[in-house]
């Protein structure tokens, strides 16, 4: 009996550990827009998050500053890349970079290389963005999908940034009550550099990807 209760331990410590990064992806890409967003809490504690705000359904809670346009195509394309970073944060995690970069052909093709097990809910937001940009773009869903994919993973492989990843989730799980607020979320992503090495490369990173071209989103 006392074997499986560790066994079970063990496995909740490590679905734990593979949330926190996850749930880091989402943050790290979502502090590129900073501008343009408010970043209010981030948590792997249930507990917490109905504390928080008893309709949100755990992660990174943020809202934008502003009421966006609903033609406004580059803000619903951060958004999807939001949404998307959690799957791709997890799979680095699991599988490593290097089965990532050896892979990123395939992806587009078997989803199922992705580690996206409980994302249900990353993939119902994703699909509220990239309906409106395919239509928009007249291109099929797929291309919008893969190119927010493969940006979002060229992005977490750069090493200070994963390394942010690391730190964050790191951080989350030790933190009391396994939650993160926004001042504590922005003095740990300044106290590691994160803040000023993307201040120094923003445009270098976002060029690659704003505005929005039919070009960029059918990008193989």
């Amino acid at each position: 009996m006392r074997n499986l209760k560790l066994i079970y331990n063990k496995i909740l410590k490590t679905k734990k550990i593979q949330t926190a990064y996850h749930e880091a992806g989402h943050c790290i890409v979502a502090a590129m827009f900073l501008d343009l967003l408010n970043l209010k809490a981030l948590t792997i504690n249930i507990t917490e998050i109905k504390k928080i705000n008893p309709n949100w359904r755990g992660g990174l809670n943020f809202e934008a500053k502003s009421a966006p346009s609903p033609t406004d195509y580059n803000f619903g394309d951060k958004i999807l890349l939001i949404a998307l970073a959690g799957i791709c944060s997890k799979t680095v995690y699991l599988k490593g970079a290097s089965y990532v970069n050896d892979n990123l052909s395939n992806f587009k093709s078997d989803s199922k290389l992705l580690s996206a097990e409980g994302a249900i809910d990353d993939y119902e937001m994703a699909q509220l963005y990239i309906n409106p940009i395919s239509q928009a773009f007249r291109i099929k869903t797929s291309y919008v999908q893969w190119s927010a994919f493969r940006f979002v993973f060229e992005f977490l492989l750069i090493p200070e940034v994963w390394s942010a990843v690391v730190y964050i989730a790191e951080e989350l799980i030790k933190h009391d009550n396994e939650t993160l607020l926004k001042d504590e979320i922005l003095e740990l992503l300044t106290d590691i550099g994160f803040v000023e090495y993307f201040t120094n490369n923003k445009s270098a990173i976002l060029n690659k990807r704003y505005p929005l071209r039919k070009e960029t989103l059918i990008k193989t």
